[in-house]
């Protein structure tokens, strides 16, 4: 079996996206981790690290897709800022993102790849046509 890292990669390459972006393993991103029935820490910890899963970083936003209870849960909005204090050209570029961002729950691996693909090439989250639910407690 592929982790989730390994099969959003594959979804990745096929959309050859014309953003430069990181993709790095993700094992632990706090704000996906809600749940009507509490996980014992330890045991979340080992099933995300048997199967990480992806965080995206583009020039002033970022994407992060988990699994968790069988739901491919994410994130999306502007990099925490500042993100390269090096980078003045990219410090402005975050500051002039919107405030907006989104947690949910997206079908399937494409379509969690093609919703990063477009969010990170810049459109809004409200222009994003990609079936999505919110979380329940919302």
């Amino acid at each position: 079996m592929t982790s989730l890292f390994d099969d959003f990669q594959i979804a990745w390459a096929q959309l050859a996206p014309s953003i430069s972006a990181d993709l790095q393993p993700e094992t632990w991103f706090a704000d996906l981790l809600w749940d009507s029935e509490p996980i014992a820490p330890v045991v979340l910890l080992e099933r995300l690290s048997a199967d990480p899963g992806v965080v995206v970083h583009g020039y002033s936003r970022w994407f992060v897709l988990l699994r968790i209870r069988d739901e491919l849960r994410f994130y999306a909005g502007p990099l925490p800022n500042p993100w390269d204090a090096r980078d003045q050209t990219r410090r402005e570029a975050i500051q002039r993102e919107s405030d907006e961002r989104e947690l949910g729950i997206l079908r399937s691996v494409p379509e969690a790849a093609c919703f990063a693909q477009q969010y990170l090439e810049g459109r809004r989250l409200s222009q994003i046509s990609i079936a999505r639910r919110a979380p329940g407690w919302t």
